[in-house]
């Protein structure tokens, strides 16, 4: 009778997981991160003490986007792609921006990246700074390369407006070294494999179904 009633409850355990996995796959959107942080002072470099304490502290504006391709909407500041999203809570003076995400690629190889700025950007890949111009600059194209496995990468910006014209654009290109602008499209977020989900889930409610029998066989005992 209680093997029965556990594989009932396997079973149930079972059409449960599905039912969940499906319905995450479902909801999931592939999105990136990025929180803006609204200052009321000078920014002239990325690496200062001031932009430090800065990301210590609660953003002032976040917000979700499948694609980093952001401008102020000043005269020379449209992106390469047209998309050009207002920054979070329509920032346009002195701000810090911090975006994060996932990306995926088809092949391994190397890949270059592209960053439209104004002012200092960072860009690091799979926790390895790829561009890094941390400085003040009118709006600047920057490059930088680096080898990627097929599947998941890990993506962090971060870039800072001082006044005047604010772009920031991220884009990717296949190859090393690329510069032709029709090699380019823009880096676009992406959620996990639907595998990935389903171990996940699997393991939370391993974990559940464990310590129940442990709970179990504890009152039993006692």
């Amino acid at each position: 009778m209680k093997k029965f009633l556990f594989s009932l409850s396997s079973a149930a355990l079972g059409c449960l997981l599905l039912s969940v996995w499906a319905s995450t796959a479902a909801s999931a959107s592939a999105t990136f991160t990025v929180d803006a942080f609204d200052v009321n002072r000078h920014i002239s470099n990325l690496d200062s003490r001031f932009v430090t304490s800065v990301l210590d502290t609660t953003p002032t504006f976040s917000g979700e986007y499948d694609v980093l391709d952001f401008t102020d909407g000043t005269r020379g500041t449209g992106g390469f792609f047209g998309v050009n999203n207002p920054f979070p809570g329509n920032l346009t003076t002195t701000f810090v921006l911090e975006a994060a995400g996932q990306f995926r690629v088809a092949e391994d190889g190397e890949y270059t990246f592209r960053v439209r700025h104004d002012d200092g950007a960072r860009l690091a890949i799979n926790g390895m700074n790829v561009i890094n111009f941390p400085r003040l600059t009118a709006p600047r194209t920057s490059f930088g390369t680096v080898f990627l496995n097929a599947g998941l990468n890990d993506l962090s910006g971060l870039f800072f407006e001082n006044g005047g014209q604010a772009i920031f654009e991220v884009g990717i290109a296949s190859g090393a070294g690329v510069r032709s602008k029709g090699a380019f499209s823009l880096v676009t977020a992406a959620i996990p494999e639907p595998a990935t989900w389903l171990m996940m889930i699997l393991g939370f409610a391993i974990v559940g179904l464990v310590h129940k029998r442990r709970t179990s066989v504890v009152q039993s005992l006692s």
